[in-house]
């Protein structure tokens, strides 16, 4: 029966990295063709402005979210904390930052 689960298990395993792959593959071919038409419509100039402009949400975001989703993702994996004292900690932070 360990070995049924266990191949059971491997497959499902095979399944979501397959997934995953194909995942990245569409994300990374339909980002490309964004990018061909963004610089076909707006030329040289205006496809820059583009970039920058979504640059710019970008790094904030990463900069505001101050590692709380990859904390959350420890804390909760590892069992250190339940799912509803981690929620009460995000809500928290996000409101002061929020205000901030």
């Amino acid at each position: 029966m360990s070995d049924a689960r266990t191949a059971t298990a491997g497959r499902k395993t095979a399944t979501d990295i397959t997934l995953t792959f194909s995942r990245q593959f569409l994300a990374a071919f339909l980002q490309l063709g964004i990018l061909l038409i963004v610089a076909r419509a707006l030329g040289p100039e205006g496809a820059g402005a583009y970039s920058v402009s979504l640059l710019l949400p970008t790094v904030m975001s990463q900069l505001f979210n101050l590692g709380l989703p990859s904390a959350n993702v420890y804390f909760i994996a590892s069992g250190k904390y339940q799912l509803s004292e981690v929620w009460v900690a995000s809500r928290d932070v996000v409101m002061v930052t929020g205000v901030l």
